[in-house]
């Protein structure tokens, strides 16, 4: 690239929305395939999934884990979700005795 008569080499550049990347096959408590499981899910979270929320990220995991276990794991995953973000409706709605309650229902959404 040239700019202001210089040549400007590039790297690298995080304009990568139109890179293809392969989604994770779907997990089926296979053992040995998790780390290769978590690891595409990673790399497919971080190239094409930046601005989503933390929780539809995992819910799009969750998509692709099933079978018989893993079924009962996601199942409490996804109860652990909704129970967050209902304590923090609630809190909101009604309010809290402190805002340092408030702060922290607000940080356990983030996570």
């Amino acid at each position: 690239m040239l700019e202001g008569g210089k040549v400007v080499v590039v790297l690298w550049s995080n304009t990568g929305s139109n890179v293809k990347v392969a989604k994770p096959q779907t997990f089926d408590e296979t053992t040995s395939k998790v780390s290769e499981f978590l690891i595409t899910c990673k790399l497919y979270i971080r190239m094409r999934m930046r601005r989503v929320t933390v929780e539809k990220q995992v819910q799009w995991i969750l998509s692709y884990v099933q079978r018989e276990l893993a079924n009962v794991w996601k199942e409490n995953i996804i109860e652990n979700l909704e129970r967050k973000l209902l304590n923090y409706e609630i809190v909101e709605e009604f309010g809290s005795r402190s805002d340092e309650m408030l702060k922290v229902v607000k940080l356990k959404k983030i996570e």
